[in-house]
């Protein structure tokens, strides 16, 4: 009789386990293009990621949304969701957190930059950045840029050390 309830058990176990399927979320789908040529010396050199990993943890080296440019320049960013402001600063070297209301935010979101070089002349940016779950399968991964792959002087240094789980 044991043999036909060991039987009897796993059929009736097999039937209940499923696998649940992966929830890839998708961040960075905009198309962006690098150009290695050389910049005149005049120009505004900035670098503007497009998504970042916020966790709390201190272990991502790209935990903040920061802008890469010069220090004597002035410069102004907010973030937005829809017309709800989430975060302001005139400080370079303050990046938002993504948080909101104490608790991170995962998705894509506004953002608008000033900026105005020492010689008065003033520029404006308007984009997308995308808070990313490191913990969770991302699509388009391979188009998302973060902070870590830029150096001053040099331009963009490939790949991220970002560590995350890329779906596509």
């Amino acid at each position: 009789m044991k043999p036909f309830l060991y039987i009897l058990s796993i059929l009736v176990l097999i039937p209940a386990c499923k696998k649940d399927p992966a929830q890839t979320t998708t961040y960075c789908s905009q198309k962006i293009q690098v150009s290695p040529t050389p910049l005149p010396s005049d120009s505004l050199l900035i670098f503007i990621p497009n998504a970042f990993t916020p966790n709390g943890f201190g272990e991502s080296i790209n935990e903040k949304f920061y802008v890469s440019l010069p220090q004597d320049y002035t410069y102004r960013c907010r973030v937005h969701f829809g017309k709800t402001l989430l975060f302001e600063s005139k400080n370079i070297n303050v990046g938002w957190d993504g948080r909101i209301a104490g608790s991170y935010a995962y998705g894509t979101f506004d953002y608008l930059i000033n900026i105005t070089t020492p010689k008065g002349k003033s520029f404006e940016f308007k984009g997308k950045i995308a808070s990313m779950d490191i913990t969770k399968p991302t699509a388009y991964c391979q188009e998302c840029l973060f902070a870590d792959q830029i150096e001053h002087g040099r331009g963009f240094v490939l790949p991220t050390t970002e560590t995350f789980k890329c779906a596509d």
